[in-house]
């Protein structure tokens, strides 16, 4: 399988095409992720939290340092991770942040909790201005054509970008990836 990293570009076609995600937040060394609807501006991811009076969502929320947001699809494989502040956002900028949730945002309904009357329930826009934004794709090693060939294009690409690396970490994920790339013509000796 190979991996491909998304461009800035595609990680915001995907945010503006996948209104829900997994929401992670924490309580110290507590976590808690909950599947989550959201709209994007190109900037700011917007959430809309209904709420009972407990709820452990909005707990979590307001004592999280850095909240994670996973948006992935299966078809085909991709995800995006973004990683920010998230806080509740001011009433003066209310009406922006339910503009950019009806444009995206796939809420399957206003009670999220049908043992409580909707009356009960809290209504409260968060937002999370990412500091840091992935994205992924997945697919499977390319098959070879011609065997003398010794390595893919995208395999030299990643091996650039291993030599253009000062992390450790980084520049032996490039060359896995390069690696990945060439295992047909390994097996095919």
């Amino acid at each position: 399988m190979t991996t491909e990293t998304l461009t800035d570009q595609e990680i915001e076609t995907f945010l503006r095409e996948h209104g829900t995600g997994v929401l992670s937040v924490a309580n110290g060394s507590d976590a808690y992720a909950t599947p989550q609807s959201f709209g994007y501006d190109g900037e700011t991811l917007y959430f809309q939290f209904v709420s009972a009076a407990d709820s452990s969502k909005q707990a979590f929320a307001d004592q999280t340092g850095t909240a994670t947001l996973t948006v992935y699809d299966e078809e085909p494989a991709q995800s995006v991770v973004a990683r920010g502040d998230i806080e509740p956002v001011p009433a003066d900028e209310a009406t922006h942040a339910m503009s950019v949730i009806a444009e995206n945002a796939m809420v399957p309904t206003v009670n999220v909790s049908p043992d409580i009357p909707v009356s009960s329930l809290s209504f409260q826009f968060y937002r999370l201005r990412p500091t840091e934004l992935t994205g992924r794709a997945f697919g499977p090693v390319p098959v070879v054509e011609h065997p003398s060939q010794t390595l893919t294009e995208r395999g030299f690409d990643h091996l650039e970008n291993a030599l253009e690396c000062d992390d450790p970490d980084e520049k032996d994920f490039f060359i896995r990836q390069a690696l990945q790339l060439s295992e047909p013509l390994v097996n095919a000796e």
